[in-house]
């Protein structure tokens, strides 16, 4: 059966065992690290593709399922999407732009070891791995983990293994800026473009990073997604090319939350704190909303498709998953709605 097709299919997948750090020796660490944080590495890449098309299936029918319960009562007409293909990645080694290491204590009982748990710390059993032998990691990132681990070794300064017992050295978060992307590329297809980051900084690190590119019809603005929405659209107390976008006779939103998904709004709704759903419902110009969501199956992520049907009247249309994390489970889902 080809991938790219209309019908939704309860799928049940299998995930990986549970790796416990009791049996972690010097010789099978690297192996069970990789179970815990690729799983799927010995998977062949078009298998994967084939496990994360089928979850996506399972959590799109769990959608429409809540979907039906929400809405009885009201005539919501056929509801008909495309699920697409897995968009494989073109680079399925070394493509981790961020990772954060943990300091605590390794196979060889050393407590200033830098990697990634084996274990869980609440159940009080972890043991700490070097990621020097994951195929995800950039191998700029392994080598900054080492000096790092290096340096804090040679530290008389102990390492902070508990929090209620003091120390110093925690964790270390290693990571190759890429703000402002989806802006960015969605600038070459239309006229103007503004993205909205949660903090300043982040702002700053877009607009080099669209400069840096030769982008220049994008506009980076700072706050919450909701209250910027309003900004935009009702008040337009903005820069002069949200205005020129408010001349626009095709409006697009792009959200691209974390793995929550957007605030979801309560049963009192004050319009000086709208959450961010609502604003889009709200904002009738906006046809089209293209959610990016990199935890689908999350109650509150499913809540936002749920709300954006309901409540703002748009249907689903595509889904669209895309593989960002070769060897994991994760997958990155892209779906298109339409007022």
């Amino acid at each position: 059966m080809p991938m790219d097709e209309h019908v939704c299919v309860q799928v049940v997948l299998r995930v990986s065992d549970y790796v416990s750090p009791d049996g972690v020796t010097a010789e099978n660490q690297y192996s069970s690290l990789a179970r815990v944080v690729t799983p799927l590495w010995q998977t062949p890449y078009e298998e994967q593709l084939q496990i994360k098309h089928k979850w996506s299936r399972n959590v799109m029918q769990n959608f429409i399922k809540k979907l039906h319960v929400r809405t009885s009562g009201k005539k919501l007409g056929k509801i008909s999407y495309r699920l697409h293909g897995v968009k494989p990645s073109p680079i399925t080694e070394g493509y981790r732009n961020k990772d954060e290491f943990n300091i605590q204590t390794g196979v060889d009982g050393n407590p200033k070891t830098v990697g990634f748990f084996v274990g869980s710390p609440a159940e009080g059993s972890v043991v700490c791995v070097r990621g020097t032998h994951l195929i995800n990691l950039r191998q700029s990132h392994i080598k900054v983990a080492q000096a790092y681990e290096d340096y804090i070794r040679s530290s008389p300064l102990p390492a902070c293994l508990h929090f209620g017992d003091g120390g110093h050295w925690r964790t270390l978060v290693v990571r190759s800026n890429e703000a402002g992307t989806v802006s960015i590329l969605a600038s070459r297809h239309v006229r103007g473009a503004v993205g909205v980051e949660a903090v300043h900084s982040a702002v700053r690190d877009a607009r080099n990073n669209a400069l840096a590119n030769g982008v220049f019809n994008v506009e980076f603005i700072a706050g919450l997604a909701e209250k910027a929405i309003i900004l935009c659209w009702c008040f337009q107390k903005i820069p002069r090319i949200i205005a020129d976008l408010g001349m626009a006779s095709h409006i697009v939103a792009v959200v691209n939350p974390g793995r929550s998904g957007l605030p979801v709004c309560g049963v009192c709704l004050f319009i000086a704190d709208p959450r961010a759903v609502t604003a889009l419902c709200r904002c009738t110009r906006i046809q089209h909303v293209v959610y990016i969501s990199c935890k689908a199956d999350s109650p509150n992520t499913v809540s936002n498709f749920i709300q954006l049907c309901d409540e703002g009247q748009f249907s689903l249309d595509h889904i669209v998953p895309v593989d960002l994390f070769p060897h994991t489970l994760h997958t990155e889902l892209v779906l298109a709605f339409s007022r």
